[in-house]
């Protein structure tokens, strides 16, 4: 590939890292929900429809191209409750009876390593890549939504490496995400 190339995919993969991760990080809001009813909307609806997706995500697509239909006829504040409230359920355990195990790498984790040594590791690699958590951060640094921040982060610099010309900065960077995306 060509700088050029490398650059925009960095940039690219930076952009749909960050979209992500403000998904989980953040409780829907009045913005977000105006951006659902913007270009996001069509965005989605194309790729319900138009491109060739394994079946679980097509259907996941097809699921929130169905939302954003039926959010039309809604008023703001009525999407952005329901929204909210699906987050919470979804992001934030509220109970084994009503919502899906937290998404932190820990409660998932069935090789018998500990939540200690699993947020020593993402400490590590966070240090390691010199990715600094905001102090307005306040969740475990092994949240899906923190780690997906990371990946954002690990494109943003490779694709600065890459525009500089420092090719063995940008391979380390992909690298390090590749084995964070490994590891984690």
């Amino acid at each position: 590939l060509s700088n050029s190339e490398n650059v925009t995919i960095a940039k690219t993969q930076a952009q749909i890292y960050g979209f992500i991760a403000s998904v989980f990080n953040h409780r829907p809001d009045l913005d977000f929900v105006k951006t659902l009813r913007g270009s996001s909307s069509h965005f989605i609806n194309d790729l319900a429809m138009g491109v060739d997706l394994p079946t679980e995500v097509n259907l996941g697509m097809r699921e929130m191209a169905d939302f954003s239909k039926a959010a039309e006829r809604k008023p703001d504040a009525q999407v952005e409750q329901e929204l909210a409230v699906e987050w919470t359920r979804l992001f934030r355990g509220l109970s084994p009876q009503f919502s899906p195990i937290p998404p932190y790498e820990g409660g998932y984790i069935v090789s018998g390593i500990s939540d200690n040594e699993i947020l020593l590791s993402v400490t590590q690699f966070y240090r390691e890549c010199g990715f600094s958590i905001g102090e307005e951060y306040q969740d475990r640094l092994d949240f899906i939504g923190m780690e997906i921040n990371f990946l954002s982060h690990m494109a943003e610099v490779e694709a600065q490496a890459w525009e500089l010309g420092n090719f063995d900065q940008a391979q380390f960077y992909q690298d390090k995400a590749l084995e964070f995306l490994d590891e984690h």
